[in-house]
């Protein structure tokens, strides 16, 4: 899996040598699906480890312009109750799946549904549940195995979004 990531960050420092076109993508793969991104990010950095946390940054101020990929099986400090795929369909669906954290749902719900447009974009190998506002904007993406991991950014648009996750649905 390191050997992956690194192959497509050197890509990247490749794509820094030249002059997109207007809205150039590349093809980034992580968690075993190859997703649309935006070309010629001005950092990239991946910490590594069990996280597998990658965040690009598209410009010179920092904590702006961000787009992150984090494994959501790595954070120790989600209490779902049940597997994440019926957690996240129960907090975007409003429904509850037996075992879930009821709690869980309804903070989640609070913050990623509420006042937020929400719903779900499914494929083959994906089920993406989004939220969608103006200042931030959270994927959450499951596969057939039960991966899960989050994408989150402060740019792009739900066009943007769709477009980066379409290949891999």
């Amino acid at each position: 899996m390191n050997r992956v990531l690194w192959v497509t960050l050197l890509s990247f420092l490749s794509f820094g040598c030249s002059v997109p076109a207007p809205h150039s993508k590349a093809q980034l793969s992580y968690g075993g699906h190859l997703f649309a991104i935006p070309a010629n990010a001005s950092v990239i950095l991946s910490t590594g480890g069990e996280e597998n946390i990658l965040i690009l940054r598209y410009g010179a101020a920092k904590g702006e312009r961000y787009l992150g990929f984090s494994d959501m099986a790595a954070d120790r400090s989600l209490d779902l109750g049940c597997r994440p795929s019926a957690f996240f369909a129960a907090v975007f669906a409003d429904g509850a799946d037996a075992g879930c954290n009821k709690e869980g749902i309804d903070a989640f719900q609070k913050v990623f549904v509420e006042t937020k447009e929400t719903g779900v974009w499914s494929g083959e190998k994906l089920t993406v549940y989004y939220s969608i506002s103006d200042d931030q904007s959270f994927l959450f993406a499951f596969d057939k195995s039960d991966t899960a991991f989050k994408i989150d950014t402060d740019f792009l648009t739900k066009t943007d979004l769709k477009d980066l996750v379409s290949g891999a649905l």
